[in-house]
């Protein structure tokens, strides 16, 4: 399947690296006929809330008018200090052009959108070192 993004839609500056590491995962898929939304799962299975390692990432697209368009793009942490637990830590909404770093409330995309770039460049560079050794996707 090849991804054409809607880049006039972009609430964030992706670009297209991240772009080419999404088509990539998909052409290495079979996705059925008419998916309208694809989610990617980025996952270090090593990674627990005592030892760290590289935190679980979320991309969602959909497709609309025969283009893909970003929904959202979430890193996850464990959080709490007895009894830890997945929890979002960064999240960036562009469905609802919401925006979060932890330990920050959410708030407008627009308020956090200069932390974007950093946090893409990392995660360009964890799956360029091949850090998530799960990576699933999940179709609707």
């Amino acid at each position: 399947m090849k991804l054409n993004f809607d880049s006039d839609s972009f609430l964030v500056p992706v670009t297209p690296d991240l772009m080419n590491i999404l088509a990539k995962v998909t052409q290495e898929q079979d996705i059925p006929t008419g998916t309208n939304t694809i989610v990617f799962n980025f996952r270090d299975s090593a990674y627990n809330s005592e030892d760290g390692g590289f935190h679980p990432v979320e991309i969602s697209i959909t497709h609309h008018n025969g283009l893909w368009q970003f929904d959202y793009i979430t890193s996850f942490s464990y959080q709490g200090y007895h009894y830890p637990e997945l929890a979002k830590e960064i999240d960036f909404d562009m469905r609802n052009g919401t925006g979060m770093v932890y330990p920050l409330p959410m708030r407008s995309l627009h308020e956090v959108m200069d932390f974007y770039p950093t946090w893409e460049m990392n995660f360009i560079e964890y799956q360029g070192f091949g850090a998530f050794d799960e990576v699933k996707l999940s179709t609707f």
